[in-house]
């Protein structure tokens, strides 16, 4: 936490254009080059393999030598087409789209088939070998495969049987490595690597190698079309013969494509030759000119800053080689909280290259006279006025070694300046403004290839000497205060958000006309299809659709009859907490009474307005938390962890994705890993078979199958085999899946014979098939299926065919479960042994969603709109129940709970962030930044290495103590389909001394409560609007009886007098020492004092309302804490 002072002066405005061309050292003359210039300059050299990246009808990596056509690449796992090197960066590839091929997620690799002995392709000793390749990477760490021979772990070939390769190093070196043989057998591997790397996510680099086996020093090694130095760094250079064989040659990763040996980013031109290239030929090869756009500052919006984004930059420098600009934006203040997610053209969150850069133009007014300007910034940064640098902040240079120190709060900057954050760095500079627009300039590097790409609090401020900084913008004022930054924070990162869902909506415009035109033909399909069996019309004044109808022929078979409906507050109650998760608003209690008194169809208006809110998202989001096993943890990953894809989730409800999309686009697995993309379901650290663990949370989530103890051994008790389960695992995989020893039952041949049936043993490997053909036959057409060479996408396309009618069911079930409180079928995640209440309802409901696009709204609709939904709520037996006579009485979950209290007391939800490594200085893959939580689904586990406490996090424990008591678990190693949610001794403890239940019962500075007390005209007034509040109810006669007198005394007098600046300056006077410890300091004494102060700052609670007299106050929050403990709030009747 540094600050730097800095004095200018301004007397002037001068807008000068920014350089039209700034050209790097490496450049070339800009002549006009033919498109296959490139390709005929290769050819020219005679190579006997030129992949050029383009693919024949077959969707195969087609070979340019046509007298070796036969080795043609299959592209296998996630391999992509994207832009490959390309004028006018590098002019000789010509002004035509040159293609390349990418590996976005370390999860794909070409394979070339190796024809045969003697082939072209094998390298005996005294054979000269040349590879050469373009490559663009976005991170390198370990050893990374451009090109390589053997050493692929194929059946039937040694494991360590590297013929040659061509990798990139941690550094972005390249390195040369192959295995050599002696006449006795022995074998020895052989590596050169260069002193010089290439650039990491910098854009294309051309680099290359020959050598003659055999024959010492003649390794030679280019990048960008230089010579570059090296040294044989493992067994040294050697005149022995190399190691030969017929296994495959592959591109882009080697060691059975693993992801710790595949190249992330993109690779083009893999050309291979079997003779020595000079250098002048691998000088001819390379061209570069760095062409920066130039900048017309007539394009900034009218009080507007306008934001580029700049990918290809480099780390701790504003000296880059190739950087682009990949999305420009606006907003109305230079401030830099939250930046725009980049999305694919699926509308998945992917992750820029890292580092970026974010340059920000504005005109701005500097009012006359002296001036402070503070900028505060998290990574290095750069302030420019009327184009001079007026302020430079240094780079990020906090190590993550625990070791740091706490810094003390500066406060003497301004009056109530908010203190600085750790992580971010700021400079204040003093100018004398002249009270005219300035065109201002800021720029700044956003993470790094290990850090995340975070911005802190990063923003520029101005104030006058002796003022309080505001941030500096033509249209907002905010105050750099405890007091105002952080509602200033959360308005502006709101409308990201909201930009994000436009800009979504956007980019995935085809992707969205695809599935249209999907479901159009699934609707025809079904369409055609015999209806399910007619309901008949039984209890025709209980039925309001064919739910009805169904229900009542079940209930008139048994002897039963429908519940009569239930009143329109509890009606209202039970539908908010269905939809958006949380007890009704007073605004809406107050607009469904005026529209019902209008002759409204006030329930039809509630159902369709609270189905359009985005509280449908958060309500939904943290059931498939449970479903899919979405296990993040804030630091050092362990058992079953996964990537937070909850943000993925999130997004897909906000959208309302249909459901077969959504689980396509779970299982093909793409986007960011640690960003909040379904990249993250892939994860599953610490288990040696991650994606059996994810075959397992599919088969139960989506198909309704159980495969939990198939991961040993066939299911004792299903008729699920393990090759099942392993069948699915590979087709994620999209190779063979091997059955590690941990997946098997130990079996001595002195022993018992175990009472399980063991059909696979360890080691056995099991091919990417479809394991249900039982679950029907594919009915979608051959022109609407993608990827039918990729196992995943077949996966994907099993499970969400039309001809699949077990997925639609299932997905309804667990609808009707959530709503009405008992599956048709129970247990929902077991269909084998689960017994089936109503199929004929099962099949309308199945029917009904794949009808309709796979819309989990229409069929909610359909529910909610039903009578039996709306009906008087019944309890289940210990034998389950029989018919729906009417929805099950069921307690709130714990994000219900939670979301509730704080819709009734309308304090604002401050739990902190989500990260115990605020600062950033940890490895993203080592420390998750999960946000600061404004809905109960966004938590997650708080344990922590040790559990000390200096990395506790106090705000948030309160919430998730409460939450655990009601069956919520932030660990979910396994999938969660059923929650413990019977009563137990926690649930009344925290009810009635918890920490949340009574800060949302008391009347302080921020509560709604404190407003109603002090602005109510009657007791009388006062309850009823605390029942509607807390019961979305009206009181009974007895119960305003019984709190008017609780009530009554003391109220005339209850006000204090108080003017708004003396109660600010109490409301302000408590300053906390927060954001102030990260894992990079928490080993100093002082944190674990910080964390303890805080601790008690959470227990002691928020500084009580001085506008109300304190017995009466005290008497007003025991009425509100009554009921909050009250039956009635806590469960859905």
């Amino acid at each position: 936490m540094e600050n730097y002072q800095k004095t200018t002066c301004i007397y002037s405005v001068c807008i000068v254009l920014l350089a039209n061309l700034v050209v790097a050292q490496d450049t070339v003359e800009t002549n006009q080059f033919s498109p296959d210039f490139y390709s005929q300059l290769i050819q020219s050299d005679g190579p006997v393999a030129y992949w050029r990246m383009d693919l024949d009808e077959r969707g195969m990596m087609r070979n340019a030598i046509k007298e070796h056509a036969e080795l043609s690449g299959l592209l296998v796992g996630e391999v992509k087409p994207t832009d490959g090197p390309q004028a006018p960066t590098h002019p000789k590839f010509g002004d035509a789209k040159n293609v390349a091929l990418e590996i976005p997620n370390a999860a794909g690799v070409i394979k070339v088939d190796d024809p045969g002995d003697d082939s072209v392709l094998d390298f005996k000793l005294g054979d000269s070998i040349t590879m050469e390749a373009w490559v663009q990477v976005s991170s390198v760490s370990g050893y990374r495969y451009v090109l390589g021979k053997g050493r692929t772990g194929n059946k039937g070939f040694p494991a360590e049987n590297q013929n040659y390769a061509l990798r990139l190093a941690g550094n972005g070196a390249i390195t040369f490595l192959f295995r050599s043989i002696n006449d006795e057998g022995k074998q020895q591997y052989h590596r050169w690597t260069s002193n010089e790397g290439i650039g990491v996510s910098d854009g294309w680099h051309h680099i290359g190698l020959s050598y003659t086996f055999g024959q010492v020093g003649s390794l030679k090694g280019y990048i960008d079309g230089k010579s570059v130095s090296g040294k044989w760094d493992e067994a040294g250079d050697t005149g022995g013969r190399p190691v030969v064989d017929n296994d495959q040659l592959w591109i882009g990763s080697a060691l059975s494509a693993g992801p710790n040996s595949t190249l992330r980013g993109a690779v083009d031109e893999v050309v291979v030759y079997r003779k020595i290239l000079p250098a002048e030929a691998f000088a001819a090869r390379y061209s570069f000119i760095r062409n920066e756009p130039s900048f017309d500052p007539a394009i900034i919006q009218d009080n507007q800053v306008l934001v580029q984004i700049w990918e290809g930059v480099s780390e701790k420098t504003f000296q880059y080689r190739s950087a682009r600009i990949t999305d420009t934006y606006h907003v109305d203040a230079f401030e830099f909280f939250q930046i725009p997610n980049k999305y694919n053209e699926q509308g998945i969150k992917i992750d820029r290259s890292a580092p970026f850069m974010i340059r920000a133009y504005g005109y701005v007014t500097i009012p006359e006279g002296p001036q402070r300007i503070l900028v505060r910034a998290r990574n290095g940064a750069r302030l420019f006025i009327d184009n001079e640098m007026q302020a430079e902040i240094p780079f990020f240079n906090i190590s993550s070694s625990a070791h740091g120190k706490v810094f003390d709060v500066r406060r003497d900057q301004a009056p109530d300046i908010r203190p600085l954050q750790r992580g971010d760095k700021e400079v204040i500079l003093s100018i004398e403004g002249d009270g005219k627009k300035h065109l201002l300039q800021f720029e700044m590097i956003v993470g790094s290839s290990k850090r995340r790409p975070e911005t802190g609090e990063t923003a520029v401020c101005i104030a006058e000497p002796g003022q309080d900084f505001r941030v500096l913008s033509e249209l907002h004022h905010a105050q750099l205060t405890d007091r105002e930054w952080p509602s200033f924070k959360q308005q502006q990162t709101s409308k990201i958000a909201a930009f994000d869902r436009v800009r979504r909506a956007q980019i995935s415009e085809l992707e969205q006309a695809y599935w249209k035109q999907r479901h159009a033909s699934v609707s025809r399909l079904l369409g055609t299809d015999k209806l399910v069996a007619d309901p008949g019309n039984q209890f025709p004044e209980a039925s309001f659709n064919p739910i009805d109808q169904y229900v009542n022929k079940q209930l008139h078979e048994a002897g039963d009859e429908p519940r009569s409906l239930v009143d329109d507050s509890t009606f209202l109650r039970r539908l908010s907490l269905d939809t958006v998760g949380t007890i009704p608003s007073l605004e809406l209690i107050q607009e469904f009474q005026q529209r019902q008194s209008s002759g409204e169809e006030a329930r039809i208006w509630a159902i369709d307005f609270l189905l359009a809110q985005d509280g449908w998202a958060d309500h939904w989001t943290s059931y498939w938390q449970d479903v899919l096993a979405e296990n993040p943890n804030i630091i050092n990953p362990t058992l079953n962890n996964t990537g937070p894809f909850r943000w993925w989730i999130y997004e897909s409800l906000i959208d309302n994705k249909p459901m077969d999309r959504f689980v396509t686009e779970l299982i093909m697995m793409e986007g960011s890993k640690f960003y909040g993309g379904p990249a993250g379901f892939s994860v599953a650290s610490q288990n040696d078979v991650p994606l059996a663990a994810k075959a397992h949370i599919l088969g139960q989530a989506f198909l309704g199958i159980q495969m939990q103890c198939a991961r040993c051994h066939d299911a004792p008790f299903h008729e699920v085999k393990q090759k099942d389960l392993f069948s699915i695992a590979a087709m994620l995989k999209r190779n063979g899946e091997s059955v590690p020893k941990t997946s098997t039952v130990t079996v001595s041949s002195e022993g018992p014979v175990p009472n399980v049936p063991i059909t696979l043993k360890p080691g056995a490997v099991v091919q990417p098939e479809w394991p249900f053909p039982e679950l029907g036959s594919l009915r979608l057409p051959s022109e609407l299926i993608r990827g039918s060479e990729d196992p995943r996408a077949k996966l994907a396309h099993r499970i969400t065919d039309p001809g699949n009618l077990r997925f639609p069911q299932v997905l309804v079930n667990r609808l009707w479960k959530r709503t009405i409180g008992f599956g048709i079928v129970e247990p929902v995640e077991d269909w084998e042994h689960g017994s089936n209440i109503n199929p004929d309802l099962l099949d309308y409901l199945g029917h009904e969603l794949a009808m309709n696009g796979y819309d989990m709204k229409h069929v909610a609709r359909l529910i909610f709109q039903s009578h039996t939904y709306q009906r008087q709520s019944i309890d289940i037996t210990e034998s389950g129940i029989q018919g729906f006579a009417g929805p099950v009485r069921r307690q709130m979950s714990a994000e219900q709970l939670i979301d509730s209290l704080f819709v009734a007391s309308g304090r604002p939800f401050d739990a902190g962030p989500m990260n115990v490594d605020i600062d950033g200085a940890r490895n993203y893959s080592n420390s998750l930044n999960l946000g600061t939580p404004k809905r109960a689904w966004q938590f997650a586990s708080l344990s922590n290495e040790r559990d000390r406490p200096s990395l506790s996090l106090p705000f948030a424990q309160p919430f998730t103590s409460t939450m655990q008591a009601f069956g919520w678990t932030g660990s979910r190693q396994n999938p969660i389909n059923h929650r413990r949610s019977s009563p137990n001794v926690m649930q009344p403890a925290m009810m009635n001394n918890g920490i949340v239940v009574r800060d949302n019962s008391r009347l302080d500075m921020v509560s709604d409560f404190t407003m109603l007390a002090r602005q109510a005209e009657t007791v009388e007034n006062l309850i009823a609007i605390t029942y509607q509040r807390i019961l979305s109810r009206q009181p009974t006669e007895s119960e305003r009886r019984l709190f008017r007198e609780l009530l009554d005394e003391g109220f005339a007098d209850r006000l204090v007098s108080l003017s708004p600046e003396e109660a600010e300056q109490i409301r302000w006077s408590r300053r906390l020492p927060r954001n102030m410890v990260s894992w990079s300091n928490h080993l100093a004494a002082r944190a674990t004092e910080i964390k303890i102060e805080l601790r008690q700052a959470v227990q002691q609670g928020a500084i009580l309302s001085p506008h109300l007299e304190s017995q009466w106050r005290e008497r007003m929050e025991d009425f509100v804490w009554v009921l909050f403990n009250s039956p009635e709030f806590l469960y859905i009747r």
